[in-house]
């Protein structure tokens, strides 16, 4: 396979999961923006903030290191995938327990409603 073809494949399966998540937020714009009020919105604003820094502290740029080191002569990558998705797992476990067990902290320090004032009536579970 000609260089280019792989870098395109590569390029596609790699930049898939960017492309839906943008078409997805694309689409829940008016959504958003008929369900909630302007100062709601605002807070959803702010929650994808959060959610692109988090992202990086989640991953803490393994994909760059896995790349790095999959790369070098004698590397067992399979055993350095499972090596790499285990950290993963256990830190990603650890930090969604940790926030959410301190969601409540984490509000009044964001300046945030606590979340049953903040989604619309029509969304709320009785």
């Amino acid at each position: 396979m000609s260089i280019a073809k792989r870098l395109a494949s590569q390029t596609a399966v790699y930049g898939i999961s960017s492309i839906v998540g943008r078409v997805l937020s694309y689409l829940l714009v008016p959504v958003y923006t008929a369900r909630f009020a302007a100062a709601q919105y605002g807070i959803v604003t702010g929650l994808y903030a959060y959610v692109s820094f988090l992202n990086v502290v989640f991953t803490y740029g393994m994909e760059t290191t896995y790349f790095r080191f999959a790369n070098r002569p004698g590397t067992d990558r399979r055993q350095l995938y499972n090596q790499v998705m285990s950290m993963l797992l256990v830190s990603t476990v650890l930090l969604t327990a940790l926030l959410m067990w301190q969601a409540p902290v984490l509000l009044r320090l964001l300046d945030l409603p606590p979340a049953a004032n903040v989604m619309p009536s029509g969304l709320r579970s009785s």
